[in-house]
């Protein structure tokens, strides 16, 4: 079955999009999708809040061109919590080797800059998610 994407909206200084056109979907999940642009080009944009729309959302549309209710952009289902855990292990699994092989060079303690609150915010959305799941 051929899926495609409709922008719902598109702003007026972006010329490789068309208004109203159906977009072939070459994949796709619950987040993101793959079509070609009107200049050829592979273009990854969020189903809801794209960028390319400035925030704006995606219509998916089945075969027939029609939308198919069970399969709307607001009925895609939150990534899988083993997925976002598994994926927020291995950026800090990958912060942490990059720093002590000194692939990272870290600012000093005394100079403000957030790479000093990557780690904390990786260890706390690890923290809330884990916390979540008991409660």
């Amino acid at each position: 079955m051929t899926v495609y994407a409709v922008a719902e909206s598109v702003p007026a200084e972006c010329d490789y999009l068309t208004a109203g056109k159906r977009y072939p979907v070459r994949w796709e999940n619950s987040r993101f999708f793959e079509i070609e642009d009107d200049r050829g080009w592979s273009m990854s944009p969020n189903w809801k809040g794209s960028g390319f729309l400035n925030g704006g959302n995606w219509i998916r549309l089945d075969s027939d061109h029609s939308p198919d209710a069970s399969k709307m952009v607001s009925s895609h289902p939150e990534p899988e919590r083993a997925v976002v855990e598994k994926a927020l292990k291995a950026a800090r699994q990958f912060i942490t080797n990059g720093i002590e092989f000194g692939y990272i060079r870290m600012p000093d303690a005394n100079t403000p800059d957030s790479a000093h609150d990557t780690l904390p915010l990786i260890d706390a959305a690890l923290s809330a998610y884990k916390q979540s799941e008991v409660g």
